[in-house]
């Protein structure tokens, strides 16, 4: 089986790319995060938004009232009445108006917070799902190269009548599984990197990194959950609510005052003209009351919600920590057994020099290539969790 150009560029990369250039996967990130349609989309709505309920705590419209009457005798003449008016009111001159708009538009800001943090989280998972597929696809495309040198070899021997055919078929067989795995793989990053490109605007992104950037976890649960809770944008969002309920409240009570309106009036009739000004009162008093009541338990469920979500980020938090530190060792433990405990080209040794049968040496052979395999899986899972950290940060 010759090796595809597909599977050969992924190989490059494991032994040559990492040497002259190390593909960023934190740069990817961002670069993908840029191109999301879907935050595009939600940013443009949120400015849109913005715009629409600033223009909401403006004054209202001065009115303009003109009346032609005609009067009775008719040599009175013609009737003219011309009015002018502007309201105010002490929600809006106070700025009660003004903060609850501007506290929604910082609850549209988190939820745009919430949504990218969501959308980065499963970029990076699919990001590091690539990695580890690239990974095992170099891994076994060697496997499958040895393979096949000792199929080749094995019939060859076959044919000069220095092999069984039962060694031989093991032989074929052991290919069979290892292109078979090959294959496997492949198909599956191709499906990662759709779903990535998805995220990327539709633009197919190039992943070639066989590791993830390097990220430490701080020693101290403390320490990190300190800088994690005033980074979170899950804590910001009910804190902003819990205040913004309270400048409902003041703005439920500002509403219960009294409005006011004044203008300019003038009543044009021949022979007698009549100008003034005007002003006029609206007094609240049929609902205001329950406005103030409403904003009252808004407030008292705000500071629940709050309260709640603190308790719950903490112990989602620990979770992770926890999670995170314990897949991070496994990783690590496979790393350093697999340094010290490579008995792969000692068995091919033993193998070459008639020390073991066949059969043993794919026994061996088949317990080094498990344990690579999970050592990949293992950091994979690892980067996994460490998503879900850095979901809790964001």
């Amino acid at each position: 089986m010759k090796l595809s150009r597909y599977t050969f560029t992924v190989i490059c990369a494991l032994f040559f790319g990492n040497i002259l250039h190390a593909q960023s996967t934190n740069d990817l990130l961002d670069r993908v995060m840029s191109n999301n349609l879907t935050l595009k989309a939600l940013e443009n709505q949120v400015s849109a938004r913005g715009y629409e309920s600033m223009a909401a705590i403006s004054l209202p419209d001065p009115e303009i009232e003109f009346a032609l009457l005609a009067g009775s005798p008719s040599e009175i003449g013609i009737r003219k009445d011309i009015s002018v008016t502007q309201g105010f009111d002490i929600a809006t001159l106070s700025g009660a108006r003004r903060n609850v708009v501007l506290g929604e538009n910082e609850l549209l800001k988190l939820q745009w917070k919430a949504t990218r943090r969501e959308i980065m989280s499963e970029a990076r998972n699919l990001v590091a799902e690539i990695v580890c597929r690239n990974a095992l696809i170099a891994e076994y495309a060697r496997r499958t190269q040895l393979a096949e040198g000792m199929a080749d070899a094995l019939k060859g021997s076959l044919e000069k009548g220095a092999a069984t055919v039962m060694d031989h078929n093991k032989a074929v067989l052991a290919l069979s599984e290892a292109r078979a795995s090959l294959s496997a793989v492949e198909m599956e990053r191709e499906s990662l990197l759709r779903r990535l490109a998805a995220l990327n605007g539709g633009t197919r992104v190039d992943v070639s990194a066989v590791n993830m950037d390097p990220e430490m976890i701080p020693e101290d649960f403390e320490e990190w959950f300190d800088e994690a809770s005033e980074s979170s944008s899950i804590l910001a969002y009910v804190r902003q609510a819990t205040e913004l309920s309270k400048d409902k409240l003041s703005l439920a009570r500002s509403e219960s005052l009294p409005s006011m309106s004044v203008g300019y009036m003038a009543e044009l009739v021949p022979g007698s003209n009549f100008r003034g000004v005007t002003m006029g009162i609206s007094v609240p008093l049929w609902s205001s009351a329950r406005r103030i009541r409403s904003a009252r338990y808004e407030i008292q469920a705000a500071e629940a919600e709050a309260a709640d979500a603190a308790a719950s980020y903490r112990m989602e938090a620990e979770s992770a920590y926890i999670t995170a530190m314990g897949l991070k060792k496994i990783a690590d433990d496979y790393a350093q057994v697999l340094f010290h405990c490579d008995n792969s080209v000692y068995a091919q040794k033993a193998y070459e020099l008639g020390q073991i049968s066949l059969l043993e040496y794919l026994v061996e052979l088949d317990m080094y290539y498990d344990a690579v395999t999970r050592s990949i899986e293992a950091d994979r899972d690892y980067q996994l969790a460490l998503t879900t950290l850095r979901q809790i940060e964001m």
